[in-house]
């Protein structure tokens, strides 16, 4: 560790274990106000899409008193220290009066006192599943010479199935009845048909090359079995539009993207390198390559080829095939594309929803950090040279045999020459099964009505008994 960063993280200690804290009791007397709602983060200037759709649903609700939302965002990457110190200062008066807070990610002012136990804190996360270690299980994660809890004061955790509540709770030195498997909110997004028009549209109006239109269909934006709250997609960071013919268009190319997590801990982020020019070469006209960095890669994302604007989950509607390493989006991202061929929109299994891991370093990522779960199980071919990556990305497009491969990018020859019709038509199915079991056993909560459930913790917190008239959210 750096003399900048240790002294970073003195004056972080500093400002947690004295200051706040004092500030927080100089207010503990006032008084808790039942219908006080405060959304806080200190990754994003405005508000994370992991928060939009309860804050919707909380906005629109009709309890009465209505709730008091107060939202308090800033980027403390970004933030001068005076910046820092004056949004702290002031999240922590309202924290003495907040009956609920929220947040999405590590939030430390939240975790800097001892709360009053009128105030629940609810932890949305900003990731499915549990893949790689987190927390207090990933050495890199927590900086040595930290004193204190992350994660202390958290009141319910939010998660994406029972098989998550462990890891977990281990992460963040949580009781299993804190963490709690009812879904976690932005994933009813992905249940939206209106939703995925925008995007799709959006992405049109950057990549106009990949569609084009066949003149047929009816512009429909029918939301119709999307779950309710679902329908609430905000398209707010990409400008996207709805009321085209999207369901008329067909793919002139095939969208690949590159989405790798970071390396080490997020105060001092590494990326690990991929030639996608060469990958792009490699495939030909046909594919589109494209990537998108981890949130935390702010400066590496400048020297990125071919780095996509739109955020990641918003790309979800057009990606052909993702290739990934040990991010957790790829829960997110098998889910969508479940729900997108569920609904019939754009293609077929073989061709959507293709999921290649590269992992080059995974003896010694497995090493340094670990994974909660076999890398096994994930239905997505293992590829650990770069001179593979190419041929893995075909076969998981459709292009080249089976798209939902295993194992250490060993592909059975025989299946992928013509004339082996059935056999690959088996081997399909087979890791078609493997998915659905994927998803049921990391993602069974997520089911289009999360939001209305987490909703519903907060409303009986807040006012117990007294239930609210109509919880539904304007599309």
């Amino acid at each position: 560790m750096g003399a900048e960063f240790q002294l970073k993280q003195q004056a972080k200690m500093f400002s947690q274990n004295v200051y706040l804290p004092a500030v927080y009791d100089l207010h503990r007397c006032c008084r808790v106000e039942r219908n006080l709602v405060v959304f806080a983060d200190a990754h994003h200037d405005g508000r994370p899409e992991a928060m939009e759709l309860l804050y919707r649903r909380l906005k629109q609700s009709r309890v009465q008193p209505a709730y008091h939302i107060v939202e308090m965002y800033l980027d403390f990457g970004r933030a001068s220290k005076a910046e820092v110190m004056e949004y702290s200062t002031r999240f922590m008066k309202l924290y003495a009066r907040a009956s609920v807070v929220v947040v999405c990610d590590n939030f430390l002012p939240v975790a800097s006192c001892r709360k009053k136990r009128d105030t629940m804190v609810v932890q949305l996360w900003h990731a499915c599943g549990c893949y790689k270690k987190f927390g207090y299980d990933a050495k890199d994660d927590i900086p040595e010479g930290y004193h204190g809890d992350v994660y202390r004061n958290l009141s319910l955790v939010t998660v994406s199935a029972e098989a998550a509540v462990e890891p977990f709770s281990s992460a963040m030195h949580r009781t299993h009845g804190e963490v709690q498997a009812i879904g976690v909110s932005r994933t009813d997004l992905y249940f939206s048909r209106k939703w995925r028009y925008r995007c799709i549209e959006a992405f049109r109006e950057l990549y106009p090359d990949v569609y084009e239109e066949t003149g047929a269909g009816s512009g429909r934006e029918s939301d119709a079995g999307s779950g309710g709250e679902a329908g609430a997609g905000s398209g707010r960071e990409t400008g996207a539009r709805g009321g085209r013919k999207t369901d008329s268009l067909r793919k002139r190319r095939k969208v690949v993207l590159w989405a790798p997590t970071f390396r080490g801990n997020a105060g001092q982020p590494g990326l690990m390198d991929l030639d996608t020019e060469k990958l792009q070469r490699q495939l030909g006209k046909e594919y589109l390559v494209l990537t998108r960095v981890h949130p935390h890669m702010k400066e590496a994302r400048k020297a990125v080829k071919n780095h996509c604007p739109i955020p990641t989950e918003q790309l979800y509607p057009v990606v052909d095939v993702l290739i990934a390493d040990y991010s957790s989006l790829i829960y997110e991202y098998l889910l969508a594309a479940q729900i997108r061929n569920q609904q019939d929109l754009h293609g077929s299994l073989g061709v959507h929803g293709g999921l290649v891991l590269y992992v080059p370093d995974l003896d010694t990522y497995m090493a340094q950090r670990g994974t909660y779960m076999d890398i096994h199980e994930i239905p997505g071919e293992i590829v650990k040279d770069a001179d593979r990556l190419a041929d893995a990305v075909r076969r998981a497009a459709g292009d080249d045999g089976p798209g939902l491969c295993t194992g250490e990018s060993k592909v059975d020859d025989g299946a992928l020459e013509s004339g082996n019709g059935g056999q690959t038509a088996s081997w399909i199915g087979s890791q078609a099964k493997k998915r659905d079991a994927f998803l049921k056993r990391y993602l069974s909560a997520c089911d289009g009505q999360s939001t209305a459930r987490i909703a519903e913790r907060i409303r009986e917190h807040c006012f117990g008994e007294d239930r609210e008239t109509s919880g539904a959210v304007d599309t």
